[in-house]
């Protein structure tokens, strides 16, 4: 039940014209030495790319037909219209540079994200939304066969404030357990008690499955490693310090009553 037209030319854009000529369900060419008598006599609005408003600047200067682009100084028509001008001038000849891909480029990261019914304002809300989430970016790892070595975690707030951060870890992975434990390590480290709206994880630094890490990513690895391990030294230490500073306020209070002692604000 469905249509379709088909351009056929030696240039891409000359393809996509012919694509758009007299529908449905019929084939055109458009080849170069066709557009004089096919492109050419078209109004202007007609050109690919060639939007209303540069339509109606290029009509005010008595440009009519895609014809009159192809034969004005291209110099004069990017004085006009800058970059965009001579692009569309370009079009208007024939003339279009861009090769045909043959082959899907391998994708530079794989991520997912989802915008909450509700608004979570607690931990346990937010662990759950990332579970699924790391499900859903595992399993398409795995599905193109793929090993991350960074991981972000993103947070949209209520107030459409969005945060995010990520971490590079030792071993690529495309496990649920491994990406989520590092989500929601990102998480607890970015999330300000706010209420939350939207969560994503997206992963980078994408590796074939079969892939070797080279010696000189492991080393670098390594020494992200290091730098993360001292900082949850550091993170460890200063939560130990302030549980003896709670407890000390703790039994002064005891002690001494509630007013006794306050932290600064």
């Amino acid at each position: 039940g469905f249509t379709v037209n088909v351009g056929v030319s030696d240039r891409k854009v000359l393809a996509k014209m012919a694509s758009d000529f007299k529908k449905p369900n019929l084939v055109h060419t458009l080849y170069v030495s066709e557009i004089q008598k096919k492109l050419w006599p078209l109004p202007i609005g007609s050109l690919h790319m060639c939007g209303k408003s540069s339509a109606k600047l290029l009509q005010k200067m008595g440009i009519r037909t895609i014809g009159d682009l192809a034969r004005t100084d291209k110099a004069v028509v990017e004085s006009w219209l800058k970059s965009h001008g001579g692009m569309l001038w370009n079009y208007a000849n024939g003339i279009d540079e861009g090769q045909v891909v043959k082959e899907k480029p391998k994708a530079k990261g794989v991520g997912n994200s989802t915008t909450l019914a509700n608004n979570a304002e607690t931990e346990e809300e937010a662990y759950a939304v990332l579970k699924e989430l790391a499900t859903s970016v595992s399993v398409r790892l795995k599905k193109h066969h793929f090993l991350a070595a960074q991981i972000s975690t993103e947070i949209k707030y209520a107030s459409f404030r969005s945060v995010s951060h990520q971490t590079t870890i030792l071993t690529p992975t495309a496990e649920v357990s491994e990406i989520y434990q590092c989500a929601c390590q990102l998480f607890d480290e970015l999330w300000d008690g706010e209420p939350i709206r939207l969560l994503g994880i997206r992963t980078t630094k994408l590796q074939d499955e079969e892939e070797p890490i080279s010696l000189f990513d492991l080393g670098r690895y390594q020494e992200q490693e290091k730098q993360e391990e001292l900082r949850r030294e550091k993170e460890a230490q200063k939560q130990k310090k302030m549980a003896s500073l709670d407890d000390a306020i703790a039994k002064i209070k005891k002690r001494y009553g509630d007013n006794a002692i306050h932290k600064g604000v």
